[in-house]
């Protein structure tokens, strides 16, 4: 009986890179529905490119889309659920910028002082129950 000692870097890739291929090899259904998802995702940030800070967040939620779909190929799905719960804060905070300039400018100053921070958690609560 051979037990692994050591599961180093290298190995960790080796191991994720072997299921991943296992994975699209025998669930091509699933990665039609991921890339689907995925240019839902792209397109749906693309069309806040002239809002600044909605589209950066956008874009923050659509890396962390295919960081957790990565991750999940992988055979890594205990990291999945954070991710995902921060892509859709994420893209929850670009749909409010987007119907509140003043929501935006609060979460922009939110670290300049304690009080800043407060108006923000404050603004944001609100907010969050409307979606």
């Amino acid at each position: 009986m051979s037990i692994i000692n050591h599961f180093d870097y290298d190995s960790y890739i080796y191991t994720s890179a072997c299921i991943d291929k296992e994975f699209c090899e025998h669930f091509k259904e699933v990665v039609a529905c991921l890339e689907k998802w995925d240019s839902i995702v792209n397109s749906a940030a693309h069309a806040l490119q002239n809002d600044g800070e909605a589209f950066a967040l956008a874009l923050h939620a659509h890396s962390l889309f295919l960081g957790a779909v990565r991750l999940a190929r992988s055979g890594h799905s205990s990291a999945v659920y954070p991710l995902l719960r921060t892509a859709l804060e994420s893209a929850a905070y670009a749909l409010l910028f987007t119907q509140d300039d003043d929501l935006s400018e609060k979460w922009k100053n939110r670290h300049k002082s304690d009080d800043d921070f407060k108006q923000s958690k404050t603004a944001f609560a609100p907010a969050m129950k409307k979606l």
